[in-house]
């Protein structure tokens, strides 16, 4: 009897010890790191900013590195930012009113607007030349085969609508408006080396005619476009063992010229995300625990951006409470 009491209370003390420290403590410990995980680095249409997020929220930061500016301070998870053409404000997903939604700000910091409201998860994937905002939702239409819809809601907000008839996500208009790129395959994106009838391919939608065309063939995934100039797109692919940023030129009619070509050749851990400027000079991905910048159009190599976060603990590292049950 003595023995299960005493494996009874050493349980018990256990657990209390780990309800005696905050869930915010590990977040807390990297407040003090000079080691900060960036997350989503996005870089301006000019490539001279790069927003990303970090513990939750959203910061700015010169693309050559140095000291970054927090733009959010809500307890909710702020992440993938992106720019509008102008460069003047930011759209993002934000789960702060419970689940993820699509939110806009000045590109300088305030107050969010909150755009959409539904229950389920709505995911900012690109700003179109006149502002709106395309998203990736499950609302409506979701099928067995996991894709999501694309939707867009105007920047100073209003009732989203259905973009595309066709299921995919990762939506992003071409500057001039005329195409909309986006994924179609619903594996996930970890599994690089996976090769099915799963597989991510990028597809291109032509608003002019109505009309779909596939854009890469690859048994492997090819997912994440980024429009750089109105007839080229960056996107990652799992060509080379290893995702990397790869480019595609379009025609005017919306076939492909060319065979797509490597951008990036990093080996080892895979590029998460990544984005780059209007014209494609400039990159910025997420890789590893790093975040990198490549100036494409000089040629240079990958460098990891270094950013100095100055930031107080928004919470008290470790809490102590007591709790006499249920425990």
């Amino acid at each position: 009897m003595f023995s299960r009491l005493s494996c009874s209370l050493a349980f018990l003390l256990v657990l209390l010890a780990g309800v005696a420290v905050s869930p915010a403590s590990a977040q807390e410990a990297d407040d003090e790191s000079n080691d900060p995980f960036v997350r989503h680095p996005t870089v301006s249409p000019d490539g001279e900013a790069i927003a990303f997020s970090l513990q939750g929220d959203l910061w700015t930061v010169p693309a050559e590195g140095g000291r970054a500016v927090r733009l959010t301070v809500h307890e909710g998870y702020d992440g993938h930012p992106l720019w509008s053409p102008d460069g003047r404000r930011l759209a993002f997903t934000s789960d702060r009113r419970g689940n993820d939604d699509v939110y806009t700000m000045s590109a300088d910091g305030g107050a969010p607007t909150r755009l959409t409201y539904h229950s389920t998860d709505d995911v900012a994937t690109g700003v179109t030349a006149d502002g709106s905002i395309l998203f990736s939702t499950e609302r409506t239409y979701q099928q067995p085969e996991w894709e999501s819809e694309v939707y867009a809601v105007p920047a100073a907000g209003g009732t989203p609508d259905r973009v595309l008839d066709a299921l995919g996500g990762e939506a992003t208009a071409s500057p001039d408006g005329r195409f909309i790129a986006f994924r179609r395959g619903s594996n996930g994106a970890d599994r690089v080396d996976y090769r099915g009838p799963a597989n991510r391919d990028l597809w291109l939608y032509d608003t002019q005619t109505g009309t779909y065309r596939q854009l890469t063939t690859f048994p492997g995934n090819d997912y994440n476009p980024v429009w750089v100039g109105p007839r080229e797109l960056y996107f990652l692919s799992a060509r080379s063992g290893t995702y990397n940023v790869h480019r595609l030129a379009i025609n005017d009619n919306g076939t492909p010229d060319g065979s797509p070509e490597a951008v990036t050749s990093m080996s080892g851990p895979d590029i998460r995300s990544f984005s780059a400027s209007a014209d494609g000079s400039v990159i910025a991905f997420e890789r590893g625990v790093e975040a990198y910048v490549m100036d494409v159009a000089a040629g240079g190599s990958p460098r990891t951006l270094d950013v100095d976060v100055p930031s107080d603990q928004r919470r008290l590292p470790v809490t102590y409470e007591t709790y006499s049950g249920n425990a």
